[in-house]
């Protein structure tokens, strides 16, 4: 089996491979000095790594691991080790040798240190091991790592957050759900799931299980909207006492986002607050419901007008889960997608954009961009929550975008469109209200308008009363001194306004809903 050696400059990733090299003859693959020599190749993701070995190789990385595509490729089917030292000792070993020797202050420990804590969520599927050991200790380490049997699936992204475990990767259902509770106090844990999604993972997610020891009860709540009812989250919150589940106990959501969603608010609120795990098995729930830590349910006035927050203690995005996933499920979450690039992200915009082109010969669409897409989304929500964790009219209200028109929509139809769905129709009356007033650039809205249109997101008509619609957005959680504020696009992120007239709103709303551009 191959071999990759992950971590910072400095924490003897080179030597390590070398002494490896001299026991075994195996040869060492620089993956970044191999992307350096083909700079400008129409693909630099493609090298050595895509290419079965007669005799195993050692590749060593480091800045290239931010490509994700890259390291879907480079850790399939190859055990990786991470090399981790604080910062301190790896500029004392930089210190040694040219060019650091030269460099006085703080400057080289200050850079090793923000580069370390930006590559964890790369360095971190790695097997963590201590880098402060000799070279031939860590040859030895690896050694016997190759001794084992190894996990299933492809881990490409985990981190310890301020909300949680984090794990992203292919196949890494059963060792995400395992990798979670192993971390928790408790021995019981309560799978809240559907039945279709159970037939489907409950195997797997059972085996898991019984390799740890955990002992645990499979609840199955209503498909879809269903589970997002105050009458639903009575009969499962009933089920658990039955159950004996105690505060030491787990809660873990497996299904859509939807299930993620109302089990997180069953977490928050069984004994007054149990741990939370949750595996979305949709690409809206991969890419936002949920992580963030909202558990909601709704009312006849509205959606997710009754919830908690409750982060999560481990989220695990297994991107295999979506490989079958229907059509219109993964097309309407691209419209979740599609604004987090109309946040600011422009490389995931330039990727909506292509697999949006390809739409209608795709069939599931994004399918070869779906990892990066997911990894993209799923940071960047993260790193908002993060930043203001329970919404107080910090940087996360700038995840509404589009969500004050598609929450009132959805309430108003009674749930027969998709989540993904109403947001586009959202999004279609953010991007003009912005345009109109002066904060949205028109080349912007009209590239959002693009990719809507080819993803067919938006455009037909619904048969929803406006009036209607407009009582439901003044009802809109996020209203501040009795005014709605407006999250609006400006290229670079958002605006926040909360002095655009009813009027103006209505009239694009209606001209949208009609399914007319609104010019």
């Amino acid at each position: 089996m191959d071999v990759v050696l992950v971590g910072a400059a400095g924490s003897g990733t080179r030597a390590v491979a070398r002494d490896l090299g001299r026991r075994h003859g195996w040869d060492l693959v620089d993956v970044d000095a191999v992307l350096a020599a083909h700079v400008g190749a129409p693909d630099t993701t493609t090298g050595p790594w895509t290419v079965e070995s007669g005799s195993p190789r050692v590749f060593i990385a480091d800045g290239a691991l931010t490509r994700t595509r890259l390291r879907h490729e480079l850790y399939s089917g190859r055990l990786v080790a991470w090399l981790d030292a604080p910062p301190t000792r790896l500029v004392g070993r930089l210190r040694a040798a040219p060019p650091l020797a030269t460099l006085p202050g703080p400057g080289p420990l200050t850079a090793l240190g923000a580069h370390g804590e930006a590559m964890e969520w790369y360095f971190g599927a790695g097997v963590r091991l201590d880098a402060t050991l000799p070279t031939s200790r860590l040859a030895d380490e690896v050694e016997r790592l190759l001794r084992q049997a190894q996990p299933s699936g492809t881990l490409v992204a985990r981190a310890d957050t301020g909300v949680g475990l984090l794990e992203i990767g292919d196949d890494i259902v059963a060792r995400g759900i395992a990798d979670a509770l192993l971390r928790l106090p408790g021995e019981r844990a309560a799978i809240l799931t559907e039945r279709r999604v159970w037939a489907d993972l409950g195997d797997r997610i059972a085996s898991a299980m019984r390799a740890i020891d955990a002992r645990f009860d499979v609840v199955i709540v209503p498909p879809g909207e269903r589970a997002k009812t105050l009458s639903s989250q009575f009969r499962t919150l009933r089920e658990l006492a039955n159950l004996r589940l105690a505060r030491r106990g787990a809660i873990v959501a497996v299904g859509d986002d939807r299930i993620c969603d109302a089990a997180t608010y069953t977490a928050g609120v069984y004994l007054r607050g149990v741990p939370l795990v949750t595996v979305p098995t949709t690409t809206l729930g991969q890419v936002d419901l949920a992580i963030g830590g909202k558990g909601s349910v709704n009312l006849d006035l509205g959606r997710n007008l009754v919830g908690v927050f409750h982060q999560p203690t481990g989220i695990v995005l297994d991107v295999n889960l979506l490989r079958d996933e229907p059509s219109r499920e993964r097309r309407a979450a691209f419209a979740e997608v599609l604004k987090y690039a109309l946040l600011g992200d422009a490389e995931l915009f330039t990727l909506i954009e292509a697999a949006a082109s390809d739409a209608p010969s795709r069939s599931p669409i994004g399918e070869a961009d779906l990892p990066e897409i997911v990894e993209r989304c799923a940071l960047a929500k993260l790193r908002t929550v993060l930043a203001d964790e329970r919404d107080l009219a910090g940087p996360r209200v700038a995840l509404n975008l589009g969500h004050t028109v598609s929450h009132a929509l959805e309430a108003a139809m009674d749930y027969r469109l998709l989540h993904g769905e109403a947001v586009a129709y959202g999004l279609r009356t953010a991007l003009a209200i912005g345009v109109e007033v002066g904060i949205t650039p028109p080349a912007l809205a009209e590239r959002g308008v693009t990719v809507l249109d080819q993803l067919q997101l938006g455009c037909d008509r619904v048969e929803v009363d406006v009036e209607a619609v407009m009582t439901r957005v003044a009802a809109d959680k996020k209203r501040l001194r009795g005014r709605t504020r407006w999250v609006l696009a400006t290229g670079s992120g958002v605006a926040i306004r909360s002095d655009i007239p009813d009027s103006l709103v209505g009239q694009i709303l209606g001209r949208v809903l009609r399914g007319q551009t609104a010019d």
